[in-house]
């Protein structure tokens, strides 16, 4: 009886070692699937994000204190970080 006990405690301990290892490498291609998704998010977050240049230019004629001629020109310029 002693003798079935012990190689039943053994058989537990494979089963559970077999388990164990099933689950870490389980747990392991999760985690670099889940690294994969947030190297995808982060690319299109960096590739969504735009630089936008606004120059406004107002050129104005002053004659003694006063404004006689004022232009305004809007120029934007857009481009993908």
């Amino acid at each position: 009886q002693p003798g079935h006990q012990l190689s039943q405690f053994h058989a537990n301990i494979g089963n559970n070692k077999r388990e164990y290892e099933t689950l870490l490498d389980v747990k392991t291609r999760l985690e670099l699937e889940i690294a994969e998704y947030r190297r995808l998010l982060d690319g299109d977050e960096r590739k969504s994000q735009k630089i936008v240049t606004k120059t406004i230019t107002v050129v104005e004629t002053v004659v003694d204190g006063r404004i006689m001629e004022s232009s305004e020109s809007v120029d934007v310029n857009e481009r993908d970080n």
